[in-house]
């Protein structure tokens, strides 16, 4: 079958007309193929480019988004805040796709700060995901800006959950493993907007994935009318487990950064009373995450080969993939497949370690495989359980 043609009618000027018949003589082309062949092979590819430019640039951070979601300090903020909660989900578990805590923290204080705007605690939905999606993007690209090399902290991976940037496309040198498509920017960033509001800010307590602000009982959403699929008539707030998460203001790099800390001493996105606050909402809110966590530190602990003269040590993961498929642990049993399984343990590997319960083996550089081992602090959470 032959491509389809379809006719528009476009206007030129008489001079355009005059330039344009000149340009196709000397190529000895009629007119109208000339100017066909020029807008397929000429003016489409500039115009993407150009596209791709204007979408690549930095929205700065400034003293005013500091002012707004930085709280180190702060004492006399309002306790905008609810009494409900939409109770515990025993059966089940944080989604395969959440990577990382950082987000959540963020979307938590974009939550507030859209509560102190109006002066009460519930806030339309609509909203509040409209402003986490665009303040999430806009602080990955200060991250990303502000330093670079071993102690970068894009480099380090403490961007990661954030919203998916174009920018990514020019960080190879950084090791950004983003790369370029026939896909057209406008799309990967809607997907990516789509991808962060699913993952992150989603708030559905009746779904089947309720969402991971749901899931550790850090907000609470009502509706304004019996249709509560309906965003517009949807309301988000912060439970008082949230408020109090918000409030610690001792996270590394929206609180101590600010604060002067440099950044090769700030070693993880979550500080350590966050990491305590967030492990507890997940052992009272989300029991089957907290099981999940436990049986992963006691294949850590129960494989460790360290030595007093060990160079590399910890577990990999694949080792870790096939102990809990060989002795079938009853908190992975839900698993469909060993392709979900390998994509959930990569992802709550990435949380443990956002929680500071596992670290990197010794010796680990970036591009190795990737060995795992428990922290004195995951040894006493587990020994807790």
């Amino acid at each position: 079958m032959g491509v389809k043609d379809n006719q528009r009618m476009i206007h030129f000027s008489d001079a355009d007309i005059d330039k344009l018949e000149d340009l196709a003589k000397e190529k000895g082309e009629r007119i109208e193929d000339y100017v066909a062949n020029m807008i397929h092979s000429k003016l489409i590819p500039l115009l993407e480019k150009q596209t791709e430019e204007v979408r690549t640039e930095i929205k700065r951070w400034t003293d005013r988004d500091w002012n707004t979601f930085f709280i180190g300090g702060k004492v006399n903020i309002p306790d905008h805040s609810v009494e409900q909660t939409h109770g515990k989900y025993p059966g089940k578990w944080v989604n395969g796709h959440t990577n990382h805590f950082l987000p959540l923290i963020m979307s938590l204080r974009v939550l507030l700060s859209l509560s102190r705007e109006r002066g009460q605690p519930y806030v339309p939905y609509d909203e509040f995901i409209s402003r986490a999606y665009d303040v999430g993007l806009k602080f990955k690209h200060h991250l990303i800006e502000m330093e670079e090399g071993k102690d970068g902290f894009y480099e380090r991976g403490f961007t990661g959950g954030f919203p998916w940037s174009s920018i990514e496309l020019e960080l190879s040198h950084r090791g950004s493993t983003v790369r370029k498509t026939n896909t057209p920017i406008a799309s990967r960033e809607k997907r990516g907007q789509e991808a962060f509001n699913q993952y992150y800010t989603s708030v559905k307590p009746d779904s089947t994935y309720p969402g991971v602000l749901v899931l550790l009982g850090l907000v609470h959403l009502k509706s304004e009318t019996s249709s509560s699929w309906r965003i517009r008539d949807r309301s988000v707030a912060l439970t008082k487990q949230g408020y109090e998460l918000v409030m610690l203001g001792s996270n590394p790099l929206l609180d101590a950064y600010h604060q002067g800390t440099p950044s090769h001493r700030i070693k993880n996105t979550l500080s350590t009373k966050e990491q305590h606050m967030i492990l507890n909402a997940i052992a009272d809110n989300c029991p089957l995450e907290a099981e999940r966590i436990s049986d992963i530190l006691a294949i850590l602990q129960n494989n460790d080969s360290a030595t007093s003269d060990s160079r590399y040590w910890g577990l990999g993961r694949r080792a870790i993939f096939e102990e809990i498929s060989k002795f079938e642990f009853k908190s992975f049993t839900d698993t469909r497949s060993p392709q979900t399984l390998n994509k959930e343990l990569s992802a709550i590997l990435s949380r443990m370690q956002d929680l500071g319960l596992i670290s990197q083996g010794a010796e680990y550089v970036s591009g190795q495989k990737k060995r795992f081992s428990c922290t004195s602090g995951g040894e006493e959470w587990h020994q807790r359980r």
